[in-house]
């Protein structure tokens, strides 16, 4: 039997750092569109939904021809968490064997990435799926450096061991193995088999206050001008 596999793409109103960010317009399109436009144009998931607790968003979710969940009011305060939120979904859904979170604040996220990812998912058996970046820099955590010798002198960039970034564009879970472990540890985010899936850095973009919407808006600009993709070079003399 075909498994169900749902795209959710979550959008609470009372945002705190941008506020109204989902319906903010970004390019001339709201933010909340282009999580929307990716998971429908990769034509992969049975079904995609705007998850909120506003009715509003329904409104909205017609105008874009997708399913709207109203989630309870509960799951959509500053101090819900995204387990809650996903095993509400979950719960409600039972038909749904396999979920994609797709979040809002990431808009060059590429929908060519869901089926590859997915199948990934499947080959290794995973119960949960988290997008992250690798970047060779140099790190620091907690006053201490993880991944070059502060006693030594400083490797170059491409010598040294990349770190991994939780990123976030979008994150896939396995019903039966979520709703298991949410109901016997109050959490389920990352139990199990979980797996990692690198994205590219436009990708790991994320809109989360002003200046970041800038810099979104600033590549969108660039992207759709051919000058700023001219490849050209100074002259020497």
């Amino acid at each position: 039997m075909k498994s169900i596999i749902y795209a959710m793409v979550p959008a609470r109103v009372g945002s705190t750092r941008l506020k109204l960010k989902n319906i903010r317009l970004l390019h001339e399109k709201p933010l909340i569109w282009y999580g929307v436009n990716a998971a429908q144009t990769a034509g992969f998931f049975d079904k995609v939904f705007i998850n909120s607790d506003e009715g509003l968003w329904g409104k909205l979710a017609q105008d874009y021809g997708c399913e709207f969940y109203h989630r309870n009011s509960e799951f959509a305060t500053s101090i819900s968490t995204a387990d809650d939120v996903i095993y509400d979904f979950f719960k409600n859904n039972p038909e749904c064997d396999f979920l994609f979170w797709i979040n809002t604040t990431n808009p060059f996220q590429p929908y060519e990435d869901y089926a590859k990812a997915f199948e990934y998912f499947i080959d290794n058996n995973l119960d949960g799926l988290i997008t992250t970046t690798k970047d060779k820099i140099h790190t620091r955590f907690m006053g201490k450096p993880l991944n070059y010798n502060a006693n030594d002198k400083l490797p170059k960039t491409q010598d040294i061991e990349p770190v991994e970034v939780f990123a976030f564009p979008f994150s896939i879970w396995r019903r039966e193995s979520f709703i298991r472990n949410y109901e016997n540890h109050g959490y389920a985010y990352l139990c199990g088999n979980i797996g990692y899936w690198e994205v590219n850095k436009l990708a790991a973009v994320e809109i989360d206050d002003e200046e970041d919407f800038l810099f979104a808006n600033a590549i969108l600009y660039g992207r759709d001008n051919p000058l700023c993709y001219k490849k050209e070079y100074a002259k020497l003399d």
